[in-house]
């Protein structure tokens, strides 16, 4: 399959719904004003560093690229409404790769957002294959920022945490065989979003991918504010049976959970500072206070600093 054949199945299938009458194959995109604010984000997935193909189908790998992207949207109170594509193939792609990412792209709107691709590029790779999207979103309102969170706001989660995680420990310990029904090996390989109520204005919000901790002290320095756990953390049932099937010893298992949770990254769930509950699929589970950029722990009744420890490229991927 050559270049241009490949443009051309993208523009059969994902540039749908476009409201141009342009679409995909000029020289840039040409956008169509909006009145209302528009954000960009962009993600870059790298064979051998976020995902392996002996792991990962190539609609997998779609799947979680498209998700990243419209993840961010979503952290940032807007939705996917155009993006653009760049893919650099270790070799010629024959038609079904090109037909399974297509479908990856597909499944992943279905469930994060329908959006067209407007644009975007192709190359060749020496070895790894690496796919970027870059992603425009149309905001509901005022943007939801990470320097936003204001003392006295309760902190809200739109899903579980440590899923993903405990996925890709599953995924290291098993390989191909691993449980592809276990919901933690789903979230790892395809990204699931659960729906929440987006009709409201978070004053402070963020993206949780590199880790809860982590990216909880990223928020709490951008807004200057402390940051404390007091509610259990979604997601511990799934947790606690992906332990089991990695055979973790039955006093290990608690922290094992607990790691994956705090420290495991590629949720793809929100964090929101809000007064009260912003409706349904939203679950509780801090608030923040006046303080030293900080993130703390009480849920075990005694209070206790917590480290921010997640992933970091630069450092992670050369260890």
């Amino acid at each position: 399959m050559d270049e241009f054949s490949w443009i051309t199945s993208l523009r059969a299938e994902l540039d749908g719904g476009l409201a141009l009458p342009w679409g995909i194959g000029d020289d840039a995109a040409v956008l169509q004003p909006l009145e209302a604010s528009r954000v960009i984000a962009t993600d870059l997935l790298v064979e051998g560093v976020h995902f392996r193909r002996d792991w990962s189908t190539l609609e997998d790998i779609a799947f979680k690229l498209y998700a990243s992207n419209a993840s961010d949207m979503w952290a940032m109170g807007a939705r996917p409404v155009e993006w653009l594509l760049t893919v650099a193939w270790p070799q010629r792609p024959d038609e079904e790769d090109a037909r399974a990412l297509r479908r990856g792209f597909q499944d992943a709107m279905a469930m994060w957002g329908t959006a067209p691709l407007i644009g975007g590029d192709t190359s060749t790779s020496q070895g790894a294959l690496m796919l970027s999207v870059t992603m425009l979103g149309e905001l509901y309102g005022e943007p939801w920022c990470r320097s936003g969170f204001v003392p006295g706001d309760r902190l809200w989660v739109d899903g579980p945490l440590g899923l993903a995680a405990a996925g890709l420990a599953e995924l290291q310990a098993f390989g191909a065989d691993a449980d592809r029904g276990s919901p933690c090996v789903r979230q790892q390989r395809r990204p699931q979003r659960l729906p929440a109520a987006t009709q409201f204005h978070a004053r402070g919000a963020i993206d949780i991918s590199d880790g809860l901790s982590v990216d909880l002290q990223h928020a709490a320095e951008a807004s200057g504010v402390r940051m404390v756990l007091d509610q259990p953390l979604p997601g511990g049932p799934a947790l606690e049976e992906a332990a089991r099937r990695l055979k973790t010893k039955p006093s290990e298992v608690v922290d094992a959970c607990a790691q994956w949770q705090l420290r495991g990254g590629e949720d793809y769930v929100r964090v929101v500072g809000f007064p009260a509950c912003p409706g349904d699929g939203w679950t509780a589970i801090g608030y923040v206070e006046k303080g030293a950029p900080s993130v703390f722990d009480e849920r075990s009744g005694e209070r206790q600093a917590m480290p921010p420890a997640g992933w970091n490229h630069f450092r992670d991927a050369s260890s």
